[in-house]
């Protein structure tokens, strides 16, 4: 087959070991070049995936984490997201593509500390990446030295009009409100019985 057949044709669907190794035996041994090489090397995973699958019977759910653990190992990639770029045809999934800024502020506690860790393993990186380096393994630490934005288990606080700073009452409120609605559920629940 030819480069182009390859990438177009549909992986066989094995459920003997036999079948798995005679699919595997023809697609390597039939001639290759350097683009029909990648196609017989990712149809003979997707086949072994397949019977794999088959033989455990696995669900969906399992499937899908196996597919990213394969990327995970083969590609080397601890912390990464797969995009599908055909979610950007329709305007509902615009929530899906975040900026680099936000990217950034999402991942946070992660780039930093993966951050200081490449400073310590890598003392002659690039310059430029030495400074993104630092400027990410301080961003979290700001962050969590800054007290007046961090939530905490007794208080929370909001910046005032005056720019001063006053404790938030919302949360014990919502707390209050659905404790009265649960009471309220409860003696309803008695009374109709």
């Amino acid at each position: 087959m030819t480069e182009q057949e390859m990438r177009h044709s549909e992986v066989k669907k094995v459920t003997t070991i036999e079948e798995l190794s005679s699919y595997i035996a023809e697609l390597v041994n039939q001639k290759h070049d350097y683009g029909t090489c990648v196609y017989a090397m990712s149809m003979a995973a997707v086949a072994t995936f397949y019977y794999v699958a088959h033989k455990l019977g696995v669900t969906g759910f399992q499937a899908g984490c196996a597919d990213l653990d394969f990327l995970r190992r083969t590609r080397r990639m601890d912390n990464f997201k797969i995009l599908d770029l055909e979610n950007l045809l329709f305007p509902q999934y615009q929530d899906k593509f975040k900026s680099y800024e936000e990217l950034i502020k999402e991942n946070k506690s992660w780039l930093s500390k993966e951050a200081e860790k490449r400073l310590a393993a890598n003392p002659d990186a690039h310059p430029d990446v030495i400074k993104h380096w630092k400027e990410l393994a301080t961003t979290n630490k700001e962050i969590l030295n800054n007290k007046a934005n961090q939530i905490g288990p007794v208080t929370i606080w909001q910046h005032n009009r005056t720019g001063g700073k006053r404790y938030d009452y919302s949360f014990e409120r919502f707390m209050i409100l659905i404790s009265i609605a649960l009471i309220l559920f409860i003696y309803g629940f008695f009374v109709w019985f």
